[in-house]
């Protein structure tokens, strides 16, 4: 997200995105029911933002110019 790049930084961005994702995937493995998984993908998905608004911008500051079309395409074809 914006915000969070502009006030933390695209570095804490990425690593707040990952956090968030990393609970979700836990509360998603141990999930017993559709209401817990249904859950743990809202958190999942509520994490992405902050990772890919982040990755996406520090990808193409750090690539090699040559190589900044290639590497972004790749990244946001992973997602």
């Amino acid at each position: 997200m914006a915000i969070t790049n502009d006030k933390l930084g695209r570095k804490h961005s990425i690593t707040l995105g990952s956090a968030i994702m990393a609970v979700g995937v836990i509360v998603q493995t141990v999930a017993k029911n559709v209401g817990t998984f249904m859950a743990a993908r809202f958190i999942l998905g509520f994490g992405i933002p902050f990772a890919i608004g982040g990755a996406s911008m520090l990808i193409a500051e750090l690539v090699y110019p040559k190589h900044t079309s290639v590497i972004n395409g790749l990244f946001n074809e992973s997602w």
